[in-house]
């Protein structure tokens, strides 16, 4: 595993969320499959809002979402920015990033701290174990 893997991995994901929440891709299995891809079983999610959640409601609930954001003004984006491997080694990594959104003529913000696994099938060979995200001052 590399920090060029993980990074890769973090942009790309966050690229799929805008294609996918924007209605820019298809809602197809094809197009979902980056997602189901990219997350281990095991995937969890803490919320900034203090709930917590594993990959198959997760996953539902994105299904569901697909093009929620396409008629947002401006359109909708995401930013990655500061993103730091904190920890890697051959089959781990630990990374924080500062995910930036655009919703409806504001920008939020939230720091996330994202392990990894290494998994050579998967899109960019990393598998997302863990996330958590808390909301900071944009």
């Amino acid at each position: 595993m590399t920090p060029e893997m993980v990074g890769q991995e973090v942009r790309e994901l966050h690229a799929f969320f805008v294609g996918w929440l924007t209605g820019a891709l298809p809602a197809s299995r094809t197009s979902f499959a980056r997602f189901t891809a990219a997350m281990a079983p095991e995937f969890r999610i803490g919320h900034p809002d203090g709930t917590e959640e594993g990959l198959v409601t997760l996953t539902e609930k994105l299904r569901r979402a697909h093009g929620i954001r396409s008629t947002q003004r401006p359109a909708f984006e995401i930013a990655i920015l500061s993103l730091q491997v904190r920890w890697i080694d051959q089959e781990r990594a630990l990374v924080a990033y500062i995910e930036r959104q655009l919703l409806a003529d504001r920008w939020t913000a939230r720091r996330s701290l994202a392990a990894f696994r290494a998994a050579p099938k998967a899109p960019c060979g990393v598998l997302w174990t863990d996330l958590q995200e808390c909301w900071i001052a944009s």
